[in-house]
This record gives C-alpha cells, structure tokens and sequence, in this order.
C-alpha cells in the first residue's frame, strides 16, 4: 500500500509540473500579446498626433 502512495504522488507531482508549465507558458504569450498591442496603440497615438497640414498651430486667430 505504501508503494501505491508512493506512485500516486510522482504522479501529482508529474502533473503539477506539467500544468505549470503550461500554466507560465500561456502566461507568457499573455503578457507578449499585452506588450505587443501596448507598442501598436503607441505607434498609433504618436501618428496621429502628428499634424499634416504646415498651416495649423502656426496661425493665430484673434478674432475667435
């Protein structure tokens, strides 16, 4: 009986170590895919703030 214990806990433990790794495997493409998007919003926000047209922000209005 001590030896099916014995054998019933590398299998916990073999399947522990299965599911963490699975486990920090999903957490990483996570966290990649988060840091991905983050630098495309990024590049986004950057683009569009930059203005096309020379003649705004150069001219004031004082009449408005």
């Amino acid at each position: 009986m001590a030896d099916f214990g014995s054998v019933a806990a590398v299998g916990t433990a073999l399947s522990r170590t299965q599911f963490e790794a699975a486990y920090q495997g999903a957490a990483l493409r996570t966290l990649r895919d988060a840091i991905d998007l983050e630098g495309q919003l990024a590049v986004q926000l950057i683009q569009s703030a930059v203005i096309t047209d020379p003649g705004v922000g150069r001219n004031l209005d004082v009449l408005a």
